[in-house]
Parts: structure tokens; sequence; C-alpha cells
């Protein structure tokens, strides 16, 4: 559970600044 945790917020982050970034140079 705690590696859960750990790993969520971790993966959540590069997801969500990797999304936003590619959409910006796209755009």
């Amino acid at each position: 559970m705690r590696n859960d945790r750990r790993e969520n917020p971790h993966s959540n982050n590069h997801s969500v600044s990797l999304t936003p970034r590619k959409h910006q140079l796209t755009g």
C-alpha cells in the first residue's frame, strides 16, 4: 500500500506534466 501511494503521485505528476507540455508544443 505504501509503494502504491508513493508511485501514484509520481506517475500522475509525470503524466500530467508531459500532457500539457506536449499540447502546448503541438498548438
